[in-house]
């Protein structure tokens, strides 16, 4: 049977945590705290109201907040190291590569974000207008790809520009998943969909015809 180790109350936590063996990162309460390996409380940082994930590295950890706002701060002190507004609400999880931040806003415009200093390295608009309501997932050093509503998109990730796009067929709901060359998207009244990843060519989708169902999950 498994057993507790330790717990700490924490209020209003809507993201999941971020842990590594030596270290927890909780979003709660209009706060970031960090936890040692007994639960204990190493620092704790006002962020403002955050429904995201944190994400983190040796030397910081980055999380959105409700304000739109992206912050780096120092993962042994809690220190704000740099601000980045991206204008909307940040809510879902942020991706990252060792050099950049890609992160969705919830106006469906999708940044990347220096690490090291916070700069604005691209913003891709999407040309639909649509939203997105899961998170971007990066395919190595030469793709970037996110879902907006009706339409899945391939990003270079080195300048944002758009590699290709394919119609989802009914809104997208949840964050692609990658399997041997394939892009599976669940949505909305669509099923499940899975695309070529080097051209975006739909390839099968489940259920084949007539019967429509809800797929939700990040």
């Amino acid at each position: 049977m498994p057993s507790l180790l330790w717990k700490t109350l924490v209020r209003r936590c809507e993201s999941a945590a971020a842990l590594s063996d030596l270290t927890t990162f909780v979003a709660h309460d209009q706060s970031l705290s960090c936890f040692d390996p007994g639960g204990r409380t190493v620092w704790s940082a006002r962020i403002g109201p955050s429904q995201a994930t944190p994400v983190f590295d040796n030397k910081r950890v980055y999380i959105g907040t409700d304000a739109g706002v992206l912050l780096a701060l120092d993962a042994k002190n809690g220190k704000s190291i740099w601000r980045f507004n991206a204008g909307a609400a940040l809510k879902t999880p942020i991706i990252a590569n060792p050099t950049t931040l890609f992160v969705e806003a919830t106006d469906g415009n999708i940044h990347a974000v220096e690490a090291a200093s916070g700069t604005s390295l691209w913003k891709f608009s999407r040309p639909d207008g649509s939203l997105g309501f899961a998170s971007p997932v990066l395919g190595g050093d030469s793709a970037l790809f996110t879902a907006g509503e009706t339409t899945l998109y391939r990003l270079d990730p080195a300048g944002g520009a758009l590699v290709w796009k394919s119609v989802v067929g009914g809104k997208s709901v949840s964050t692609p998943v990658r399997a041997e060359g394939r892009l599976i998207v669940g949505g909305d009244m669509t099923g499940i969909t899975a695309f070529s990843e080097d051209d975006g060519r739909r390839l099968w989708r489940l259920p084949r015809a007539g019967k429509t169902t809800d797929w939700y999950g990040n």
